[in-house]
């Protein structure tokens, strides 16, 4: 027995108006979620790079300080004096933040025989622009002693 050509159903290549909104709705459940996660990933991000910036910063100051702690009037000078030395400097970021950074010596006398300075290389980028380090700002501290050199002759 053979169907009438009127009677046959043709079957579509494609999808239907309710597939496309059922699969959209599925893909909207699936992805709004990975959104918080690709946001906390960029703030992730901007604080790792703040971290390397201000890593940086205090390594350049630390070693520009060996360098001209290696003059031995330099150090002299340093080492004599009755107080500790604080040396700030200031940098304008990029973004408009502020990046502090100071350099602290202070005269470390737990070893009498040998003239030491503890030195403190220290970077924080100062988000409020108060000119003090809070406690939510990204700050990096590095620190070293450095013994008197020797006079060559």
């Amino acid at each position: 027995m053979m169907i009438p050509n009127h009677f046959t159903v043709k079957r579509r290549r494609g999808s239907t108006f309710f597939d496309v909104v059922v699969g959209s709705m599925v893909l909207s459940v699936l992805l709004v979620p990975s959104f918080h996660l690709i946001a906390q990933s960029q703030g992730m991000t901007r604080r790792l790079a703040d971290q390397e910036l201000l890593l940086f910063e205090a390594d350049q100051l630390m070693e520009q300080t060996k360098k001209d702690l290696s003059n031995p009037e330099y150090y002299l000078k340093i080492h004599s004096s009755p107080i500790d030395w604080e040396l700030p400097s200031k940098k304008s970021l990029d973004d408009g933040r502020t990046m502090i950074s100071m350099m602290r010596f202070h005269r470390d006398d737990s070893f009498k025989s040998a003239k030491l300075l503890s030195i403190s290389a220290s970077a924080y980028i100062d988000s409020n622009g108060n000119g003090n380090r809070d406690s939510n700002e990204s700050s990096e501290q590095l620190l070293a002693q450095w013994a008197e050199p020797e006079v060559s002759q």
